[in-house]
């Protein structure tokens, strides 16, 4: 039975930044069509506020990337704090030039590796998977 379930990506720490890109370009637009539909009416009885409403759904894709940062810095700051001794211990990153940066403006990783580490009643597993793939 898993208890605790931890995945730390070194490749992409906050998910899928071009994913998140289209996620909020397609909330986006779907607001902007409910704006469409929902504006002259509001409009004609002054109700401006509620024209503000569809425009809160774009946090709805913002969301996964503020959880798992959380669920990495504060929820289990100490498992990740050592998972990341372990990486810089064994030297299993390597970075880009200092120059280069990524979407969340952290050091860009050429080559990373992604940890699950799992806590069960029989004890703690870690699997260790090796990520080759060169970014350009």
């Amino acid at each position: 039975m898993k208890t605790k379930r931890l995945v730390l990506d070194t490749k992409k720490p906050l998910g899928n930044p071009s994913g998140l890109k289209m996620a909020e370009g397609v909330t986006l637009l779907l607001s902007i069509a409910v704006e469409y539909k929902v504006a002259p009416n509001l409009l004609s009885t002054g109700n401006y506020t509620a024209l503000a409403y569809p425009f809160l759904v774009n946090i709805i894709p913002l969301g996964y990337p503020c959880w798992k940062w959380i669920n990495l810095h504060i929820i289990n700051y100490k498992i990740y704090k050592r998972l990341m001794s372990i990486i810089h211990s064994e030297q299993l990153i390597d970075y880009a030039d200092k120059k280069e940066t990524t979407t969340f403006n952290e050091r860009k990783v050429e080559y990373g590796v992604k940890i699950i580490y799992e806590e069960t009643s029989e004890g703690i597993y870690i699997t260790v998977r090796v990520v080759l793939v060169k970014s350009f």
